[in-house]
C-alpha cells in the first residue's frame, strides 16, 4: 500500500523551490526519518512544469551520488 501524508510525523521546513517545499519529516511505518518533497497541485498544474517534475524524478532515480539525497519514492 502506498504511503500518503498522515503516514509522517512533519518536523521543520527544510528548503523551499518554485513548485513546492523540502520538509523533514518520520515515516511512521519503519521509524526512519526522510527529507519529503511537497508539491502544490495548483502550481504544478502546467504542462510544460510537469514535464520539468517528470524529469526531476527521473534524474533522481538514476543518480547515485553521495553527496545527493537517493529518491525512495512518490506518492
Amino acid at each position: 500500500m502506498r504511503p500518503t501524508k498522515n503516514d509522517f510525523l512533519w518536523g521543520k521546513l527544510l528548503g523551499e523551490g518554485s513548485y513546492g517545499e523540502v520538509w523533514k519529516a518520520y515515516f511512521r511505518k519503519n521509524e526512519e526519518f526522510y527529507a519529503v518533497k511537497k508539491i502544490d497541485k495548483k502550481r504544478a498544474n502546467n504542462e510544460t512544469i510537469k514535464k520539468k517534475l517528470m524529469r526531476e524524478k527521473d534524474i533522481m532515480i538514476k543518480i547515485s551520488h553521495p553527496n545527493v539525497l537517493k529518491l525512495k519514492l512518490t506518492f
